[in-house]
This record gives structure tokens, sequence and C-alpha cells, in this order.
């Protein structure tokens, strides 16, 4: 699984740089969507033990959140 650290990095630094709401909206696909980055790090806690699944998922969707809320700002 990609490091949710450096995946949060990235999209912050993009939604930073971001001028149009085009780029926006695919960053916005990218990171959150379902086919999304963070999308696919949901499909994959399926392959984790049992036991790991909840701390790993609270992660995910902590970083969901910042992202949402970089990608709002960015507007």
């Amino acid at each position: 699984m990609e490091d949710l650290k450096q995946i949060l990095s990235s999209a912050r630094l993009r939604a930073r740089r971001a001028r149009k709401f085009d780029a926006l909206a695919q960053l916005r696909s990218e990171f959150l969507g379902k086919k999304g980055v963070l999308g696919q790090a949901m499909r994959q806690l399926g392959k984790l033990p049992p036991e790991e699944r909840p701390k790993q998922g609270a992660a995910i969707n902590a970083i969901k959140v910042k992202i949402e809320e970089s990608l709002s700002k960015a507007h």
C-alpha cells in the first residue's frame, strides 16, 4: 500500500498549484474517486489481517478528509 503521508503531501502540493477548476476536478477524481488512489487503498484493506483493517481504514479516511479540505481551499 502506498504511503498515506506521501499521498497527502502530493495532493496538497498539486492542489496549491492547480489554477483552474478543471485541474481541481481532475485531482479530486485522481485522489478521491472510486478508481483513485484512496479508492485503491480502501480496496486493499481486505488483504490486511482483520485486526489491522480498522486502523488502516481510519487512516485512509483521515487522509481523505485532509485532501478534500486542501482541494476546497484551492478554489
